[in-house]
């Protein structure tokens, strides 16, 4: 009855979806919105998970969200909503997802036209137990509740950014007056360099929250380290959203 150290061995397979874009929608849960195959030709480029909603993650509370949008001729989703969500929370994420994604611009009949698609996704709480080692999201979130993750100031050196990408302005906000903005993200830069557990600390909108937090998600770093060895940080970063010109 004593736990011991055991080696064990996986097999993954990775098939190709021979260039069909049928294949890659679907493996994103992206559909018409009958949940049939899209009668356009169309190729997600970009696709986007959703963050967490962090106080739902620290609840262990599961859901799911379904979201319609239509992508332009341009490739970008526009007229986002929702169209259910077991919380409101993982709606206003998937929303935040979708709009940060690109697709190729949708042809019927040889024609470039607007395509409306839902997107589903499901919201299922970090592992526990035996498993929750094997989880990156729950090593740190276990570590969080432990105290044992600091912020920069202890660091050997500050955090150096490796791949960023901007937040883009809120669709919801495109239809109305078009404020300009400013929201604060705090975020936990593992021990691998990935930003994880992006959470909203201020926000002027809460649109602007959303959105930061999103692109936040996607920031790798360099590996953080203290006293040479690899560790977790607690980061924040004021993001600032200009009113667009176009």
């Amino acid at each position: 009855d004593q736990p011991i150290e055991s080696e064990v061995e996986g097999d993954l397979r990775f098939d190709l979806t021979m260039g069909s874009a049928i294949g890659a929608l679907a493996a994103n849960m992206i559909t018409a919105p009958d949940g049939s195959e899209p009668t356009a030709v169309i190729e997600p480029l970009t696709v986007v998970d959703p963050i967490y909603p962090y106080d739902l993650l620290l609840k262990g509370e599961k859901g799911s969200a379904t979201v319609a949008f239509v992508v332009g001729t341009n490739g970008s989703p526009t007229n986002i909503r929702v169209v259910a969500a077991s919380e409101q929370e993982f709606g206003v994420a998937l929303s935040a997802a979708i709009e940060m994604s690109t697709f190729s611009p949708p042809v019927v009949n040889g024609h470039s036209v607007p395509v409306e698609l839902v997107r589903r996704a499901e919201f299922l709480p970090a592992a526990s137990g035996a498993d929750s080692g094997q989880d990156p999201v729950a090593r740190l979130l276990a570590a969080l509740r432990a105290g044992q993750v600091g912020n920069g100031s202890w660091l050997d050196k500050g955090l150096v950014p490796r791949y960023q990408v901007a937040p883009r302005y809120p669709d919801v906000l495109q239809k109305g007056s078009r404020p300009a903005g400013d929201t604060v993200i705090e975020f936990v830069v593992d021990r691998d360099g990935r930003a994880r557990l992006p959470q909203i600390f201020t926000c002027s909108e809460p649109a602007f929250g959303w959105a930061a937090a999103t692109a936040v998600s996607q920031w790798v770093f360099d590996a953080p380290r203290r006293n040479g060895r690899s560790a977790d940080v607690r980061a924040r970063i004021p993001i600032q959203f200009k009113v667009p010109t176009d």
